[in-house]
């Protein structure tokens, strides 16, 4: 899959005072889930939400009297680029398992606020869905005693959330669909 895989990644500077601009974009990169490939260099899997994002930041980080660069890169060593994919399996993986963990419990405690609960798990479990770039979620579906179990007999228990679970199954495999054609677009115009 390395040859198939381009990153993006944003390169930036900003001044030491203040601090609050260096702290926001510590904090942006990582709620869109970019990973640090180098001091004052962040990467992410090239896709056209993630170069919109990266494309608003780059304009923001300019505002705040920054330098910044955004570049398509592509790893020609195959160890550098399982490193990076490994990365963000890592990423992935722990954001779903916190989350199966957090709703299991959540939802053994709910008495009858089920129905705004799931909307809010929902939501959540979007997000992480779409930047499982590397489908960890499926290794965690594998593993003995994992997490994913006990969120799965959590879902056993309520019809609404059983029915909740096949379209969150549904839509990840929607997700995956729409990034591989992606970088197949991408592929196609090199």
């Amino acid at each position: 899959m390395m040859e198939n895989t381009y990153w993006i990644t944003i390169a930036y500077s900003l001044p030491l005072t203040p601090s609050r601009s260096r702290v926001y974009v510590w904090r942006k990169l990582k709620e869109i889930g970019a990973e640090n490939f180098k001091q004052g260099l962040a990467i992410l899997p090239s896709t056209a939400e993630n170069l919109r994002v990266l494309q608003a930041l780059s304009a923001k980080i300019r505002t705040m009297s920054g330098e910044s660069s955004l570049a398509q890169l592509r790893f020609l060593e195959v160890e550098s680029h399982e490193k990076m994919v490994a990365k963000f399996r890592e990423q992935s993986e722990n954001e779903f398992r916190q989350f199966y963990i957090e709703a299991a419990k959540l939802y053994e405690q709910l008495g009858a606020n089920k129905s705004e609960y799931i909307q809010k798990m929902h939501k959540r479990y979007d997000k992480i869905r779409k930047r499982d770039y590397f489908c960890a979620e499926d290794g965690l579906k594998t593993e003995k005693d994992s997490c994913f179990s006990k969120f799965i007999d959590c879902l056993d228990l309520d019809e609404n959330l059983s029915l909740l679970w096949r379209d969150m199954k549904k839509s990840r495999e929607e997700v995956k669909q729409k990034f591989m054609c992606q970088i197949k677009e991408i592929n196609n115009k090199k």
